[in-house]
């Protein structure tokens, strides 16, 4: 959803330092995070943690420990070039249980941590995995697959989106922005 984030922004430039696959401690040890801050951004929408349940490839972080460390090191680290850290939650995958609930158990403590550090520091979170668990729901499984993108071999992806699943995110993100106490909602179209 990053890549059609700028469409919804008047008067202000968005650039997409997000990378499939990586979680947070990638973000910092392959130095992407140090590259975002050197672009000296006025607010830095977060939304990572996605691949931080992943064990191996030097992915994972403990969503209780090193997750909410590095978090707190985003915050910080924005706050000391003076940016403001917009925390937004982990999206949902096309995963539903016999219930016809939206079930993707290893983000839900990353979500958590999250919103815990968010709420902690005082900073605004969009609860992006709410929203987006609404709308999967509301629309089924079946009907909510136009969302997501397709596989090189045919196969549905359940974690990544398809263009109209990135504009339906976004949408998602900019109205929760909308609501925030940020003043980033003064450049929203």
């Amino acid at each position: 959803w990053g890549e059609v984030m700028q469409d919804f922004f008047a008067n202000a430039k968005v650039v997409n330092f997000a990378r499939s696959g990586w979680s947070t401690k990638m973000f910092i040890d392959r130095g992407r995070w140090q590259e975002l801050l050197a672009t000296r951004p006025d607010y830095i929408l977060m939304n990572i943690g996605a691949n931080d349940s992943k064990k191996g490839e030097g992915r994972y972080t403990d969503p209780e420990g090193q997750y909410k460390r590095n978090l707190r090191r985003f915050a910080a680290d924005a706050e000391a070039i003076g940016a403001e850290i917009i925390f937004v939650t982990l999206n949902q995958r096309l995963i539903f249980d016999k219930a016809g609930k939206v079930r993707a158990p290893d983000r839900i403590p990353y979500t958590k941590g999250m919103k815990e550090v968010a709420a902690e520091l005082r900073k605004a979170c969009v609860d992006l995995s709410a929203m987006h668990t609404a709308l999967l729901e509301s629309l089924g499984e079946k009907r909510a697959t136009y969302l997501f993108r397709i596989k090189d071999d045919g196969t549905l992806d359940r974690s990544h989106y398809s263009r109209p699943g990135a504009i339906r995110m976004a949408e998602m993100v900019a109205a929760g922005l909308r609501r925030s106490e940020s003043t980033i909602k003064q450049h929203l179209r």
